[in-house]
């Protein structure tokens, strides 16, 4: 149990030290502050805001790919065998196999869930806030259902419902005026952006099967969708929640593609 408990310390202080790192480089190039509220918006044109969104994921995914190469070669392969989930391995069978229903999952349902989960609440609207934390707290349940062998439809309807009264709790528990002090506040606004999509990263862990010593290295793994987690939130924040729906599908539809080859 020692054992296990000082591997997961390890795993979120490098993954958070790994963050910060990529945060620093990206605050050093186009201001945070900026990146995440409608500066851009109010500026330049929707063509300048769509090529922003791609080179910051480039560069992102760069230095995050570089530091997850780094880890790999430092660290013991015992350390860096890691295995897809179950659920994760059938479903790229799906999508090699070109199977209609796993291609929809993966390039249309997935991104809009998660589009919902992580970046609705950014417009700061009390009903946005109340469907994205019910969908966040949805993956959540799951998660911990799962964890436990609880795999059924009835453990899922449990987790709907529960989130959902958790949401609805929060909707008429939160204050309009303060959510628009937070909007307003441009630091504090920004700094939840990037916890979201710091969360974001590292709810891909789940992609693969964990035990305390895979842990560490599947957590740097998890960086690489910062690229994702960053560029879609600067996105839906200037050009609105469709249109980072819309470029997190792409982005997905590239991947599936890629993976057939």
């Amino acid at each position: 149990m020692y054992i296990n408990s000082v591997s997961f310390l390890d795993a979120l202080l490098m993954s958070f030290a790994m963050q910060k790192l990529l945060l620093f480089i990206i605050d050093y190039m186009c201001g945070m502050m900026r990146l995440f509220n409608k500066y851009d918006r109010l500026h330049h044109t929707t063509i300048f805001i769509l090529f922003k969104a791609l080179l910051l994921y480039i560069v992102i995914l760069v230095v995050a790919e570089l530091l997850i190469s780094l880890s790999y070669a430092l660290l013991p392969s015992k350390m860096t065998s890691l295995i897809d989930f179950e659920g994760e391995r059938l479903t790229m069978s799906g999508i090699r196999s070109f199977s209609t229903g796993a291609w929809i999952r993966v390039v249309l349902i997935g991104p809009l869930m998660e589009e919902t989960a992580y970046r609705l609440w950014q417009s700061m609207k009390k009903w946005h806030i109340a469907l994205s934390l019910s969908f966040l707290l949805y993956y959540l349940f799951g998660d911990v259902f799962i964890s436990f062998g609880l795999k059924s439809l009835n453990y899922a309807i449990i987790s709907a419902i529960l989130s959902l009264c958790i949401g609805c709790l929060f909707y008429f528990k939160m204050d309009e005026n303060m959510l628009k002090k937070i909007k307003d506040n441009s630091k504090c606004y920004a700094l939840l952006v990037l916890f979201s999509c710091m969360l974001f990263a590292l709810s891909h862990v789940t992609n693969y099967m964990l035990n305390s010593q895979v842990l560490l290295f599947g957590v740097i793994s998890s960086l690489r969708h910062l690229a994702g987690g960053i560029s879609f939130a600067y996105v839906r924040i200037n050009l609105g929640f469709f249109c980072g729906w819309i470029a997190h599908c792409l982005v997905n539809l590239f991947y599936c593609l890629m993976s057939t080859l």
